[in-house]
């Protein structure tokens, strides 16, 4: 065989497997994920991807399987044709049609997975510039923010893919059945914002639909849509000239640990809350090191989340006996998407799995707050319960979500400053965004600070708008989804 021909075979073998990966992918974003952006792509691509949990590739190996049984012996009939006849092998025009037919289909699979992440109009933003960010945020280094003599403390509770949306039609979900009456229960009962008259709650807007975005925004009042061109992150350094929430009660001596099912290094968690706050860490990893669990226990992303409300309460004990004021951040995980993770605290009053995941979460919470109601540190101790992003489990929701009612994540204020005042006619029927959450949760704390802003977000519990109120939610992510100057 020539050497042209010998690299005309070489480079078919590769360019089909290229197009099938590809394609797969795309068909697998597709069916499981809901809400996966270039935005979070790009995020991923700059900090280190530590921690991931590896049920994501099981679900994409059990999507593609049946590909794969086709794909790899069509490979290998093709191999033993073109070696076994000399014809073929030797022929140029024969061997070029073959890297044509590749190419097409190489072809084929980008323009599917281009189409699938919304790639062209990502790239049409990325090509426009915004001072949308720069010329609305405000710092909180110089908005003079100052707590009370006597600091509460903070419970900031997120709730893994956590959706109003899980409610009943009839509470203002989208579901025939309540599938998280715990919750419900607690948004009537306390405070809570809502874009309608019933239980609803916060858009998310790009930079904020995943875990890591998520938290970002709700701790600086920032979506987290970092430009293209931007730099990969430092050791140790997670975007370091803003400020989030954790700085700030740093600052005010604050006692910061978050506490996470999973290993907090995948999607630059641990950066971020050690460099904004100096969090201790308490996650998988650290669980097993300290012995807390076996050395090879491994449950979904690390340990389930009636672990998790166990762990809390021990360091809960354990932060609660020191003098200064304290802030601890935690994370569930059993609502993450593929399916959810069911536990054998779940029952089996629903049909579907996830479902019944969803009901079972809502009562871990649930009884979780009710042992903090009866602990002494409870009456000076804030609150804060809200979901990360809808979910992505696309599987799951395009067959139960009609369009009847906006998908918007959970929220629900709990034991609040007492100073704080609180206009009943200001908790309904609001157009706000999950970068409100950051000066809101201060507010609960019975901060004051000059105005109502800190980064993008407005105080829901003041009179001024929101900047969805002011400029429209549609005209914000079309700025969004420009190059932010504030980045650069």
């Amino acid at each position: 065989m020539k050497k042209k021909h010998k690299i005309l075979v070489f480079l078919f073998f590769p360019i089909m497997l290229a197009a099938f990966l590809i394609y797969t992918i795309s068909g697998f974003l597709v069916k499981s994920f809901n809400g996966l952006t270039m935005e979070e792509i790009v995020f991923h691509l700059k900090v280190p991807m530590k921690g991931t949990s590896n049920s994501m590739f099981k679900d994409y190996f059990k999507y593609a399987k049946w590909a794969y049984v086709i794909f790899i012996p069509a490979l290998l009939l093709i191999a033993v044709i073109i070696n076994g006849f000399k014809k073929i092998k030797e022929s140029t025009a024969v061997l070029c049609s073959f890297i044509t037919f590749a190419m097409t289909c190489l072809a084929y699979a980008i323009c599917k997975f281009g189409k699938v992440m919304k790639i062209p109009s990502y790239i049409a933003g990325q090509l426009q510039k915004s001072d949308f960010l720069a010329n609305n945020y405000v710092d909180p280094k110089k908005a003079n923010i100052s707590l009370p003599e006597e600091k509460r403390n903070l419970i900031y509770i997120y709730l893994e893919s956590m959706e109003s949306t899980y409610a009943s039609k009839a509470h203002g979900g989208a579901m025939n059945e309540e599938l998280i009456p715990e919750l419900y229960q607690l948004a009537r009962e306390n405070i809570h914002f809502s874009n309608t008259d019933r239980l609803g709650g916060a858009s998310v807007s790009l930079g904020s639909t995943w875990t890591t975005g998520a938290m970002f925004t709700q701790s600086t009042g920032l979506p987290l849509t970092l430009p293209l061109k931007s730099k990969r992150f430092k050791d140790g350094e997670f975007l370091p000239k803003f400020t989030a929430i954790g700085d700030i009660l740093a600052e005010n001596g604050y006692n910061q640990e978050i506490i996470v099912g999973s290993d907090l290094a995948f999607g630059g968690r641990k950066m971020f809350y050690e460099s904004h706050g100096n969090y201790k860490i308490f996650d998988y990893k650290s669980a097993v090191n300290d012995g807390k669990l076996p050395p090879k226990y491994y449950k979904w992303w690390g340990f389930e989340d009636q672990k998790l409300f166990k762990f809390a309460k021990e360091e809960l004990y354990r932060l609660a006996e020191k003098d200064e004021p304290f802030n601890l951040t935690l994370l569930t995980v059993d609502t993450h998407h593929i399916g959810g993770y069911k536990c054998e605290l779940c029952g089996n009053e629903h049909e579907n799995n996830y479902e019944n995941v969803l009901s079972c979460s809502s009562k871990q919470v649930a009884k979780f707050l009710d042992w903090l109601k009866d602990q002494d540190f409870y009456e000076n101790t804030t609150v804060v319960l809200v979901g990360d992003h809808p979910t992505m489990d696309n599987i799951y929701i395009s067959d139960r979500y009609d369009g009847s009612v906006k998908r918007c994540v959970y929220n629900c204020f709990i034991n609040p400053s007492k100073e704080l005042k609180v206009h009943s006619d200001r908790l309904p029927n609001r157009n706000f965004n999950t970068f409100d959450i950051f000066p809101t949760t201060m507010a609960a704390l019975g901060a004051k600070w000059d105005g109502s802003r800190l980064g993008i977000g407005t105080n829901l519990f003041s009179d001024d708008p929101t900047l969805n109120e002011k400029y429209g939610s549609e005209y914000i992510e079309s700025e969004l989804a420009k190059q932010a100057s504030i980045y650069n």
